[in-house]
């Protein structure tokens, strides 16, 4: 939609009081900048906020997450491979460690 703008609700509540007093709830819009008149302002939804650096176990959990989006195209490429060329690989493990020493 043309014309469209985004304004950003200033408050001098930190993210995690804004999410435990549901601050959105009290939220109003202020006039329009350009007309100062009701312009049918329209909510365009949320977003994710970024999340403080995780420490301890739930860093743990992203690791596992991050090594896990890796890892799958590399066993999907030999799993491939044992497709390709199934008299050499067929029988072999799709992992790095059984690739190498077939």
């Amino acid at each position: 939609m043309a014309g469209t703008v985004q304004l950003r609700l200033k408050t001098a509540l930190t993210g995690e009081d804004y999410v435990k007093r549901k601050a959105w709830l009290d939220a109003t819009a202020p006039p329009c900048p350009w007309h100062k008149q009701d312009c049918e302002l329209v909510p365009h939804g949320t977003y994710e906020r970024r999340k403080a650096r995780a420490s301890g176990a739930s860093a743990a959990a992203g690791w596992g997450g991050w090594v896990s989006r890796r890892w799958r195209p590399v066993q999907q490429f030999l799993d491939l491979l044992r497709t390709l060329d199934p008299a050499r690989f067929g029988a072999v493990e799709p992992t790095v460690i059984a690739f190498g020493a077939a």
